[in-house]
């Protein structure tokens, strides 16, 4: 459907899902079907005169114009009304729908008077959700249509889809029944294979008359009616489909059989129902969609099964014509309600206060629109709840009234029988619909408890909970996604009040009337809260408030996060704690806790999955929560969470902070010191799933001295401090938008083991990318850590004690399809080196992946004379990742090394050969030759050789095809010139040009030294490192984007560097002459 810029949403209709279609621009006002709507409306807020409108069309995207006459139509001369849709707080409101629909509709209900179908279709339409003020969310997809409204599709393509038949269009009979005698019978899409032997055994039925056998068929399904064909001989040639009378085939037309939607005249005598079912379902077999009509009775069928479930509730509600049960009060607050009825008030009192109540999602007293979404009531009823037999030869049952709203079931009345119906005070609240379930009580036993189901929509199920710990079956439905449960704990008392908010049709809230001495619930108690997905069963549960400090939702259950068992028992065997997180602003969707021989995941997995190693065999035990939150809209929300530890360890599970200015972290939450923390509570964002909300549960804790207090050093927290600010820069290189970058961090002291993941299917990471590494250490005071996901174990690298790391080299695979404004082409890391001070290296990488450089971009890091590396940043996000190396001076009270040009992040960080270094024994130990590494005419790496036979590298030096040119420098030498040319990125020319150092120092000439010049390319540009300035100004000028630089006054060079990032980016390394 063509969209047109506005920030009023289209309008779907509520029967069928397609689109309410406006053309501003079409000179006819009505041009498809679909553009012909009707709408139930009301001036004022006065509910009792709805009325129906004519057929009009739309004037604009929510505004309906149409004749008031629903007789009429917008292509007559009559005078029209503009009426605002799904938007009930307007003076003229109503809710638009296909004239096409509504006469199915009315086919559906066809002993009901139209005049008394429009109040409570109104009403039905006003107790349902309808997000926003667009389509009506009825816990369906529309058979298909939801998905379709995703697509954009040009008016001269809609008669391709079904979804834009006319399903009030039914192709002639005689054109039907033609197809009869060729059809290949489908039996509603089930086909059956009649040349089977049926059994040879026989069946009692077989003794019915055939006449009586018909009549029973007539009540089957089709499907039912072809299978008793197998049961015997006599079954298989009388229930042959040609065998089955007129009679049988006219019932397929009738509800709720096969073909009730093509609604035929019953009163014709002469019709061939046989060969119009199999005309019919030849139709809607038309695989090819060719026959004119088989859209129209495809998308007939599936818009009467639509409005089927509506039409079945509106009648029920128009024939029983009833006012709920109870009596009627007022609410004052949302606790204190007030009763008018004189004779109540004489065993209720005037006022009544509430003690315990559960909800839906309730829209506030004054809200007057439509609902977006959850429920609201229209009325408050109160009734006496007796919880043991008062007579007893009564009968000892409660009968619960269940009604069917689309796909849901809901509690729509409870009827208590334990008392005599002319008993002083009514034992019946709600509305009472026919097929009410039964639950029979034992007669010694008391109810203690009332367990409830609860939606955002109302009340869904119940079920009771006696003194002898027995419960009774569930009424209505408790299981389902978006379900909630809550328990209403009942004293020793003989009866109780019961209160219940309702709408139209359902109950939507239920409580208890506070009796005198009762207290207001503790917010922190296990029962004072809905649950899901129950209510956990321990009563020594304590729980922390929830945080940030949002206002809370009506209809906000409580997601139980026990990971740790009964009492806490999995404890000990706890080794790690995942976070599971997404974008940066609405971050936490779920936690995993790894044990020792299983996972328990609660809640989503996520684009990002932040691990942290818990010692829980060595006694560590999570201690505190804090929530760390920003401020949006004047509301705080949570972008992460720190939890600690016994340990004195702080870890923290967030997004890179991009907004320093709205930051805001909640108060720690902990328990009493005589409890341990065993599970977490949160609550769930209602439109996302996202977690908006978390706090802490735990047990008494048994054996507290198991996990006394211990202080260790986790230096990857540190690290985070000092290095988030220079990486939020970095991470500018993987982000992608409406994705949170998260940062994770490990120190490279004392490492005793090196362990590697790999990805795995179905995740962020594919089983071909190192994912993470885990990072162990000599020292017990430093904790194990993780840096970037932890999902399959690998292999390890085991280091000795003393050894440090001296190199870190990353492989990442190129994504140039994301790249634009980024400075770097993201990726994924394929495989990571680690070198060590021993001469030792280890790669990490998946089995069947080939490290080359042709696919693979390689990023390195080295130790060198004056820096060491000290710890490893891993940055990532759901779809990229960027590793590098933490460097630190050697020594910070020398300045360090200047280098030219200077770049930015994230190509500030280097690689640097000195000409001179220390070897072993802290002798000088100099030049002798550098050598260039090259493959296809370009420099790759490059390698210092020094006296003492050593050899320093940055680059690529052990590739295959690899061919090395080298030139030899003496002591005496000093570099006057030194010149790098560029082509697309890669380095293709090395040229030096020295001057013997005793030689005339006003000399600007100097002998030409060439590293390495490629014979056939010519660069992009060069860049050019002079003595001074009097030699930069001999030096012809070779491209236009070529640059010069002049050595600094008071420095030398002493080396050559190049960016870690990027190899291609080459420069001059200097050193002050004072040092």
């Amino acid at each position: 459907m063509l969209q047109y810029p506005n920030t009023q949403p289209d309008s779907y209709c509520p029967f069928c899902g397609v689109i309410l279609h406006y053309t501003p621009f079409a000179p006819i006002k009505c041009p498809f079907w679909f553009s012909a709507i009707r709408a139930v409306f009301v001036k004022g807020t006065a509910s009792d005169t709805v009325a129906l409108t004519g057929v009009g069309y739309l004037a604009s995207r929510n505004i309906l114009r149409a004749p008031v006459d629903s007789k009429s139509s917008c292509k007559d001369e009559n005078p029209t009304v503009d009426i605002t849709l799904f938007r009930t707080s307007d003076s003229c409101c109503g809710y638009g729908f296909h004239d096409a629909c509504w006469r199915l509709f009315l086919a559906c209900l066809p002993d009901i008077d139209e005049a008394d179908i429009i109040k409570p279709l109104f009403r039905f339409f006003w107790s349902t959700e309808c997000p926003r003020f667009s389509i009506f969310s009825l816990d369906h997809d529309y058979a298909g249509a939801t998905e379709m409204q995703k697509r954009s599709l040009p008016e001269s393509h809609l008669n391709i889809v079904f979804f834009y038949a006319d399903p009030s269009y039914v192709p002639p009979f005689e054109d039907l029944k033609d197809l009869a005698s060729t059809s290949q019978f489908h039996a509603q899409g089930v086909e059956h294979d009649y040349s089977s032997t049926p059994r040879e055994r026989t069946s009692p039925l077989e003794n019915l008359p055939v006449e009586l056998l018909y009549m029973v068929s007539s009540y089957l399904s089709l499907k039912d009616v072809l299978g008793l064909r197998l049961l015997s001989r006599p079954f298989y040639r009388l229930l042959a489909p040609e065998e089955l009378p007129q009679s049988f085939w006219k019932t397929r037309f009738m509800v709720p059989h096969e073909q009730d939607f093509i609604f035929p005249d019953f009163t014709t005598s002469q019709e061939d129902w046989f060969r119009l079912f199999l005309g019919v379902d030849e139709y809607l077999n038309d695989k090819s969609k060719s026959l004119p009509g088989s859209k129209n009775l495809i998308n007939r069928k599936r818009v009467r099964g639509l409005i089927e479930p509506i039409a079945r509730l509106l009648e029920v509600k128009i024939r029983i014509r009833g006012q709920p049960y109870g009596v009627r009060i007022t609410p004052r607050t949302k606790y204190e309600y007030v009763c008018s009825d004189s004779q109540a008030r004489q065993q209720l009192g005037s006022h009544l206060r509430i003690s315990r109540i559960f909800g839906g999602q309730l829209a506030s007293q004054d809200y007057q629109n439509q609902l977006t979404e959850g429920c609201r009531p229209v009325e408050h009823m109160v009734a006496r709840f007796p919880t043991r037999t008062m007579e007893p030869d009564f009968p000892n049952e409660v009968r619960i009234s269940v009604v069917k709203i689309a796909n849901n079931k809901y509690v729509s009345g409870i009827r208590i029988a334990r008392s005599p119906p002319a008993a002083a005070f009514p034992s019946e609240i709600g509305y009472f619909m026919p097929g009410e379930t039964i639950i029979r009580l034992p007669d010694q036993d008391e109810i203690r408890t009332l367990e409830v189901v609860f939606s955002a929509t109302g009340l869904r199920g119940i079920r009771f909970i006696y003194s002898s710990g027995a419960s009774s079956p569930w009424a209505g439905q408790f299981r389902g996604e978006g379900l909630a449960r809550g328990l209403i704990q009942l004293e020793s008392s003989a009866e109780y009040d019961i209160i219940a908010g309702l709408d139209y049709y359902k109950i939507i809230e239920l409580g208890l009337v506070a009796k005198n001495g009762d207290t207001a619930e503790e917010p922190n108690r296990i029962v004072s809260r809905l649950w899901s997905p129950m209510v956990p069963n321990s009563r020594n549960i304590r729980i922390t408030p929830l945080r940030p400090s949002l206002n809370v939702r009506p209809f906000e259950p409580i997601i139980d996060m026990n990971f740790a068992g009964s009492n806490g028992w999995l404890l000990p065997m706890l080794k790690r704690v995942v976070v599971h997180m997404v974008s940066d602003f609405q971050s936490v969707v779920g936690f995993s806790f790894v044990f020792e021989k299983h996972t328990l995941s609660l809640g989503k997995t996520g684009e990002a999955e932040l691990s942290a190693v818990i010692d829980g065999p060595g006694g560590e035990r999570i201690t505190n929560l804090q929530v760390l939150g920003y401020e949006f809209r004047y509301e705080q929300r949570m972008r992460g969470c720190q939890i600690g530890t016994n340990y004195s360890r702080n870890i923290v599970f967030s997004a890179i902070p991009r907004f320093p200015h709205l930051q805001k972290d909640s108060e720690l939450l902990e328990l009493p010191k005589n409890y341990s923390v065993t599970g977490l509570i949160a609550t769930k964002d209602a439109d996302d799933n996202t977690l908006q909300k978390l706090g802490l549960q735990g047990h008494p804790s048994k054996n507290h001295s198991s996990s006394e207090s211990k202080r260790i050093r986790d230096l990857s927290q540190e690290l985070r401090e000092s290095q988030v600010e220079y990486d939020k820069v970095f991470a500018v290189t993987i982000n992608v938008l409406t994705q949170g970058d998260f940062c994770t961090y490990a120190p490279f002291e004392s490492v005793r083991r090196i362990t590697a993941s790999t990805g795995s299917e179905g995740r962020s990471r594919t089983p071909c990318n190192v994912s993470g590494l885990r990072f162990d250490y000599h020292d017990e005071w430093h904790c194990p850590t993780i840096v970037g996901q932890w999902m399959n174990e690998l292999d390890a690298f085991e280091l000795d004690q003393g050894e440090r790391i001296e190199g870190l080299t990353v492989w990442l695979s190129t994504e140039s399809c994301y790249r634009t404004v980024n400075p770097v082409e993201p990726g994924r890391v394929i495989a990571i080196r680690i070198d060590s001070s021993s001469k030792r290296h280890k790669i990490f990488k998946a089995d069947n992946v080939d490290i080359s450089l042709e696919e693979y971009k390689q990023q390195q890091y080295q130790s060198n004379l004056r820096e060491n590396l000290t710890a490893i940043s891993w940055i990532l996000n759901g779809t990229f990742d960027r590793v590098r190396a933490v460097i630190q001076l050697v020594n910070p009270a020398i300045p360090p090394p200047i280098l030219i040009p200077q770049h930015d992040v994230p190509f500030d960080q280097a690689q640097k050969l000195f000409f001179e270094i220390t070897d072993q024994t802290s002798r000088l130990d100099k030049l002798v030759q550098m050598v260039a590494h090259v493959r296809n005419n370009e420099v790759l790496g490059v390698s210092f050789d020094y006296q003492s036979g050593c050899r320093k590298s940055m680059g690529y030096t052990d590739i295959p095809n690899l061919i090395e040119y080298s030139i030899g420098l003496t002591d005496y030498e000093d570099i006057l010139v030194f010149e790098v040319e560029i082509w697309r990125e890669r380095i293709i020319r090395i040229e030096f040009e020295t001057r013997r150092s005793n030689g005339d120092p006003s000399s600007l000439e100097g002998t030409r030294k060439s590293l390495f010049r490629s014979p056939g390319n010519k660069g992009d540009w060069t860049s050019t490192w002079c003595a001074t300035e009097a030699i930069a100004a001999k030096m012809p000028v070779k491209q236009a984007l070529s640059c010069q630089y002049i050595f600094p006054e008071d420095a030398k060079l002493v080396g050559l560097y190049v960016a870690c990032q990027e190899f291609s980016r080459i420069g001059g390394v200097f050193q002050s002459m004072d040092i």
